[in-house]
C-alpha cells in the first residue's frame, strides 16, 4: 500500500515537473529578439532609362509588353523622383496619363514586384517584411505629396499592406509557433497601426506560452491570485508542495538504499 502511494505521489510529481518544463522550453525555444532594421527598398540612384526601353513598344501593347522584370530590378522604383520622371516620360510618349501611364507603373509596382520577390515572400522572412512596410508606407505618403498621382501611390500603398496582412496570416497557419516570436508580433502590431489587422487567437494554453516569452512573470502571477478561487489556490500550493516533497523523499530513498 505504502509503495503504491509512492508510485502515485511521483507519478503526480513528474506529471507537473513535465508539464512546467514543456512550457519552459516551448517559450524558450519561440523567443527571438532580433532587431530589425528598416532597409532601403531598393538602390535610389539608377541609371534605366525608360525611354529607350520603351522607344518601340506601340501604345496599343505598352502595359502588356512594359519590360517590368528589368524595370524593378534597374529603375530604382523605391525613389519618387524616380517614379515621378517615369510617369512624365510615359506621359510623353503615349499621352494617356490614366490608361497607360498610371494603369502601367501599377501593374509594375503591385503585380509584377509580388512576383518578382515571391521568393522572399514564400517563407516568414521578418527584415524584407519590415522594409517592405515601411516603403509601402512611403507611397502613401508621396500620394498626399504628389495629388495628381495619388491614386498610383494610395493603390500600391492598399495592395502591398493587404498582400503582407494576408501572407503573415498564412506564415502563422504554416508554423502556429510564429505568434510568440517577437519579430512577428513587431510586425502585427505596425500592420495594426496602419488598420490592417492580422487576425490569431491564443488559447488557455498558448496565452501561458506567449507570457512566459515575453517575461511577464508578475502578470501570470496576478492573473492566478486575482482570477481563480481559494479552493484553486490552495490546490495549486499543495501540488507544488507535493511535488517538492515527493522528490526529496524520491531522492532520499534512492540515496538510502545505495548506502546499503
Amino acid at each position: 500500500m505504502f509503495k503504491k502511494v509512492n508510485l502515485i505521489l511521483l507519478f503526480v510529481s513528474v506529471s507537473t515537473t513535465v508539464a512546467f518544463i514543456y512550457f519552459i522550453i516551448t517559450a524558450t525555444e519561440n523567443y527571438d529578439d532580433t532587431d530589425l532594421y528598416v532597409l532601403e527598398e531598393c538602390e535610389p540612384y539608377s541609371e534605366f532609362n525608360l525611354s529607350k526601353e520603351i522607344k518601340n513598344i506601340d501604345s496599343s501593347e505598352i502595359v502588356k509588353k512594359f519590360p517590368y522584370k528589368k524595370y524593378i530590378g534597374e529603375s530604382g522604383y523605391c525613389d519618387v523622383n524616380n517614379i515621378s520622371n517615369h510617369i512624365m516620360i510615359l506621359d510623353s510618349n503615349y499621352n494617356n496619363h490614366w490608361d497607360i501611364s498610371m494603369n502601367t507603373l501599377l501593374v509594375a509596382l503591385t503585380d509584377s514586384l509580388k512576383e518578382y520577390k515571391s521568393k522572399e515572400l514564400a517563407e516568414f522572412n521578418p527584415q524584407f517584411l519590415i522594409n517592405k512596410i515601411e516603403w509601402a508606407k512611403k507611397m502613401k505618403h508621396y500620394g498626399e505629396c504628389y495629388p495628381n498621382n495619388k491614386f498610383l501611390f494610395d493603390v500600391t500603398y492598399e495592395f502591398w499592406m493587404s498582400q503582407i496582412s494576408s501572407l503573415m496570416y498564412k506564415y502563422n497557419g504554416d508554423n502556429s509557433k510564429l505568434r510568440y516570436d517577437f519579430r512577428y508580433k513587431y510586425l502585427v502590431s505596425c500592420l495594426s497601426m496602419e488598420k490592417y489587422f492580422v487576425s490569431f487567437g491564443f488559447s488557455k494554453k498558448e496565452k501561458m506560452i506567449n507570457y512566459l516569452t515575453e517575461g511577464r512573470y508578475m502578470y501570470i502571477w496576478n492573473r492566478i491570485y486575482k482570477s481563480t478561487s481559494l479552493l484553486t489556490k490552495l490546490t495549486l500550493v499543495f501540488l507544488i508542495f507535493l511535488t517538492i516533497f515527493t522528490f526529496i523523499f524520491s531522492f532520499k530513498k534512492i540515496f538510502l538504499n545505495s548506502k546499503k
